[in-house]
């Protein structure tokens, strides 16, 4: 992905590993930086099997970050990447406590994310995350908030759209366990609203990702021998793309579903005419008109010269919750009061709410894959 400052964008990769002492040197030596900045941090997979979504988290920070500071905050951004591995997250937390970060944006999956909130607890390190949305985090009273509704929200609207909408009968699914925590979850909750509005749902077909091309074809042909009316695949963008492009080959004429995990521009770059026709689950509405939102893809396509998805849009929301929170932050109270006590945030599309545990709802945007773009369904 391409930037206007590429100098900027390696020198901000590099942030994390800063000494605190010569950060703080350095912010002095500048006449305008008269206090010490709040540092934000990011956390999500920049590297590795899913990284196309965890550098677009890392724009949307990045973005609404650059506005404040152009507004005159003092805010500084350090990156951590998780690699998608959470082995990694231990030694991450003590380099984000070392740091004195103010808070967290991130991570974006939620097999990460469930490694992560035990840290988080133990660290005080407040974490927002975009976009991990298993049930498994819900009702907890911790450091983790987060500004996408819950998996069993979005899986059972998936079912009833699928069945009552489109009239399919018989559904498989496959799912990718390596991000088990919300894909297993995902397909539960899916299965047991299809079942209960009448359709025939398979056993859920598993793998872990990513996928070669031979693993994907086993997979899928255990899935089609269900004969199914719809292939519901709980998989990543890359390996949704690639499950597409084979079931085109084996079966052609069985329709194709998608979970929310999948929805960024890869599916489409990936996927190609095999993804044409798919239906999408998404929790960002491309095709909104509000004021703010189309401010935010003006301003971000300046600066990065490229369209955002979702998880942008997502990331942005995420930190300016933490740019607001900070702002209103009164003196001794801690950021998650303050959070607490405002409660609603302005965001791109919709106003986040946040309960008494840090959960929030984002309304569900089913879309369909139409001469290469998402094209957003009428309710």
């Amino acid at each position: 992905m391409s930037t206007a400052n590429p100098t900027r964008r390696r020198l901000l990769l590099r942030a994390a590993a800063w000494p605190i002492g010569s950060a703080l040197a350095a912010a002095g030596l500048s006449a305008c930086a008269q206090q010490t900045p709040v540092r934000l941090a990011v956390l999500g997979g920049l590297t590795g099997p899913v990284s196309d979504l965890g550098l677009a988290m890392r724009d949307g920070v990045l973005l609404a970050v650059e506005l404040a500071r152009a507004a005159g905050r003092a805010v500084e951004l350090l990156e951590f990447d998780d690699a998608q591995n959470p082995n990694k997250l231990p030694e991450v937390a003590l380099r984000m406590a070392s740091a004195q970060v103010a808070a967290v944006v991130g991570p974006v999956t939620s097999n990460i994310a469930q490694a992560w909130i035990p840290l988080a607890q133990q660290h005080g390190l407040l974490t927002v995350s975009p976009a991990a949305t298993s049930d498994d985090f819900s009702g907890l009273d911790d450091q983790f908030f987060r500004v996408s509704a819950s998996t069993s929200e979005y899986a059972t609207q998936s079912a009833a759209f699928a069945v009552q909408r489109r009239g399919w009968r018989r559904l498989a699914l496959i799912r990718d366990d390596s991000n088990a925590v919300f894909t297993r979850s995902w397909a539960d909750f899916f299965a047991t609203q299809a079942r209960s509005l009448g359709a025939t749902v398979a056993e859920p077909v598993p793998y872990r990702g990513p996928l070669t091309p031979l693993q994907a074809q086993t997979v899928l042909q255990q899935a089609l021998e269900q004969q199914p009316e719809v292939l519901v695949l709980v998989a990543n963008a890359n390996d949704a793309a690639l499950l597409a492009q084979l079931a085109r080959q084996l079966q052609p004429a069985t329709a194709l579903f998608a979970a929310e995990w999948a929805s960024s521009r890869q599916l489409i770059v990936r996927g190609g005419r095999a993804v044409e026709g798919m239906l999408v689950a998404q929790f960002v509405d491309r095709n909104n008109r509000s004021e703010s939102y189309l401010l935010f893809l003006q301003r971000f396509e300046q600066r990065f010269r490229r369209s955002p998805e979702f998880a942008e849009v997502v990331a942005y929301d995420a930190a300016q919750v933490l740019l607001h929170g900070l702002a209103q932050q009164a003196p001794d109270e801690t950021l998650k009061a303050t959070l607490l006590r405002v409660r609603t945030f302005p965001g791109l599309q919709d106003a986040i709410t946040f309960d008494d545990y840090g959960d929030s709802q984002r309304p569900m945007v089913m879309s369909e894959i139409r001469n290469g773009r998402f094209i957003t369904l009428g309710a």
